[in-house]
């Protein structure tokens, strides 16, 4: 394909947006960033049409999109690393407050959790207390890997949207 014209770029985008924002959302498991990462994908798409080549081109935004989750991702982790252990490095200036929001988390937590069918909570439990993973899950359960991926992101989001309404973000 030579380079990407107008009509070709609205072609694109009415083509593939959908498909490329379902593929974001399960990777990042949120909207919005889903959002935000497709917008960037077909912004940096139309900033380099003139010298883009594509011959595929959902393959390519398929890829771009993956490798823009992975770095999205990436930035997340280096981030949650840093508060924490800037977390650690300062002293809390009231050590009671957090203790008391922390039994007040848990205390959510626990009473989401019991709303959950048992293989739910099984699952919720083995993922966050035991630290398992999903293919260590599955064969606990007699389960496929696909199976807990799915179920485990369906309870992430149930759990998402209770605390949400206890006011967590």
């Amino acid at each position: 394909m030579s380079a990407i014209d107008h009509d070709t770029f609205r072609a694109i985008y009415e083509s593939y947006w959908a498909k490329v924002y379902n593929y974001a959302k399960r990777i990042m498991e949120d909207k919005e960033a889903a959002e935000d990462i497709v917008q960037q994908v077909f912004v940096s798409l139309w900033e380099r049409r003139a010298t883009l080549h594509l011959d595929n081109a959902e393959a390519y935004l398929i890829q771009a999109v993956k490798f823009t989750c992975i770095t999205a991702l990436k930035k997340e982790q280096r981030y949650a690393h840093q508060e924490e252990v800037e977390g650690v490095q300062r002293p809390s200036t009231s050590k009671a407050d957090e203790l008391t929001l922390k039994h007040d988390l848990d205390k959510n937590l626990k009473g989401i959790i019991e709303t959950l069918t048992r293989d739910e909570q099984d699952i919720f439990r083995m993922r966050f207390e035991d630290g398992l993973d999903n293919k260590t899950i599955a064969a606990h359960l007699a389960l496929s890997e696909k199976t807990i991926r799915n179920k485990f992101s369906m309870v992430l989001s149930i759990v998402r949207q209770k605390l949400k309404t206890y006011g967590y973000k």
